[in-house]
């Protein structure tokens, strides 16, 4: 049900209850969906539905048409953000 707005694959970093519910409906919608978490084990139960999962952030978003962050904290967006192998890595 993607709707013919052009975004067909995005990258969703944080993979939590919260994350884990819109990765599904994504999935559910037919999006292409790149996750990254933390916690590889967060990941685990989505790939059977076919998120495909990411080594950092950067790798996650790379080729993505939209990028959706779902953090607990200004400091786990702060590290997603500029920390090593994140989001800034994928500006040219």
């Amino acid at each position: 049900m993607n709707g013919g707005v052009g975004i067909k694959k995005i990258a969703l970093v944080g993979v939590g209850l919260l994350g884990t519910a819109v990765a599904e409906r994504l999935l559910a919608g037919g999006f292409a969906v790149t996750g990254y978490d933390t916690r590889p084990e967060a990941l685990d139960a989505l790939r059977p539905r076919g998120l495909t999962s990411a080594a950092n952030p950067a790798a996650a978003a790379r080729g993505a048409d939209a990028v959706f962050t779902i953090l607990p904290s200004l400091h786990a967006v702060d590290a997603v953000v500029r920390g090593p192998g994140g989001l800034l890595d994928t500006v040219s």
